[in-house]
């Protein structure tokens, strides 16, 4: 009987430390205090946990902490590097970014050689061959030339702006001897008199500003290409100029072929033969050259537009001054010494001639058929034309063509 009840008591004492054990430890598949379960469940005080063995396990903004301890890896708030696959798969000569997930192009030829079957354009990018449009023949040209940069720079013209704008203003003052400061003084005197500057002043002076000052108003040159297409793409070239326009409160001045030029006022332009290159899509002209007497050629603009202002009183520098200044001038003294010194600022601005001309170093076109004809009808189109680089010069000073300046090519 003793060895019997001995017996039940070990019996309890054992099922009384199991119980205790699971109190202590918990059920099975849970971890103690400060240590996370292997396979995910709860951490101390009840945040779900995941391990991981990488940032690709765990999800957006978070990213794989090492094992520390008896702790395993875990998913924890940061940055995930994992790699992004593309999708869909990136094509030929592109890479795909892992961590953006995006293709990436592949330019050509600094990081990648076009196949065999294709050509590297002009932005870079492997196009596969097709049949090539001609450009064999002759093409109607159109050309915007901006020439304040020069104009700027040379200087001479602003002088006659400078005039204007305090005829115009009043704003003139009376000091020094030379031709300029002269009829500066003439201004002064005609402000103190209260004489108005002639209304077709302010016309004129904002029409001299578009072209010299600001650019708002190029030289449009017309003319002829004929281009011929030899072996390895090369391309020859020859081309004409029959205008050079401008535009004058809506009307056309033509410096080639105004009456009021005359045959020895207007401007003759000689444009050199060139050579160039293509490719499936684009054509590459030049560098070419284009000769011109330079300072005539802005004396040229700024005689057609006094012509075009004054309806014909004045027709060059010269006359505009006398026109402008003298004649409004009360004393005959005044009026013979104010002659005397617009003839001799005319004389200054248009004696000094040279050759110069235009250099265009970049003069590209995209070779294009937009009514589906199979044949090349435009380079470039006149609502989209192609930017053309390069600078005019007199031999003297230089100045570059300004950013509006482009062309385009039609048939």
């Amino acid at each position: 009987m003793r060895i019997l009840l001995i017996s039940v008591a070990a019996l309890a004492l054992v099922a009384c430390g199991k119980d205790t054990a699971l109190l202590q430890n918990g059920p099975p598949d849970t971890v103690t205090s400060g240590n996370p379960p292997s396979d995910g469940g709860v951490a101390d005080g009840g945040s779900p946990v995941k391990t991981c063995a990488s940032d690709c396990d765990c999800g957006t903004g978070s990213r794989c902490a090492p094992a520390s301890g008896e702790a395993p890896a875990q998913c924890v708030a940061g940055t995930n590097t994992c790699p992004v696959q593309c999708m869909p798969a990136c094509g030929a000569n592109q890479v795909c970014d892992m961590q953006t997930g995006t293709c990436d192009q592949l330019h050509c030829p600094s990081q990648v050689t076009c196949g065999a079957n294709q050509y590297c354009d002009a932005n870079g990018i492997c196009q596969a061959n097709a049949t090539e449009l001609s450009v064999d023949g002759v093409w109607n040209t159109s050309y915007t030339v901006d020439v304040h940069q020069f104009a700027q720079t040379e200087g001479t013209v602003l002088v006659i702006l400078n005039l204007l704008d305090a005829l115009l203003t009043g704003q003139a003052s009376c000091s020094g001897s030379s031709p300029t400061e002269q009829l500066l003084c003439f201004i002064f005197d005609l402000v103190g008199a209260q004489v108005m500057a002639p209304p077709w002043v302010n016309q004129l002076l904002q029409t001299l500003e578009d072209l010299f000052k600001f650019g708002s108003s190029p030289v449009v040159a017309v003319g002829q290409m004929t281009l011929t297409q030899g072996s390895n793409q090369a391309l020859a070239g020859t081309e004409t100029w029959s205008s050079l326009l401008v535009n004058y409160n809506g009307s056309q001045l033509d410096l080639m072929n105004s009456p009021v030029l005359g045959s020895n006022g207007n401007v003759t332009v000689t444009v050199h033969p060139f050579t160039g290159t293509r490719d499936p899509g684009n054509v590459y002209l030049g560098p070419r050259s284009v000769d011109l007497d330079v300072n005539h050629f802005i004396i040229a603009l700024a005689d057609v537009a006094i012509d075009a202002a004054t309806n014909g009183q004045a027709t060059d520098i010269a006359s505009l001054l006398d026109l402008a200044i003298c004649n409004p001038l009360p004393n005959a003294t005044e009026l013979i010494a104010c002659y005397a010194a617009a003839s001799s600022l005319a004389s200054s601005i248009t004696a000094s001639s040279g050759l110069g001309g235009f250099d265009i170093s970049n003069q590209s076109a995209p070779v294009l058929d937009p009514n589906n004809t199979g044949r090349a009808t435009n380079l470039a189109l006149p609502s989209a034309p192609a930017a053309l680089v390069g600078s005019m010069s007199n031999g003297v000073v230089s100045g570059n063509f300004g950013p509006t300046s482009s062309w385009y090519g039609t048939r």
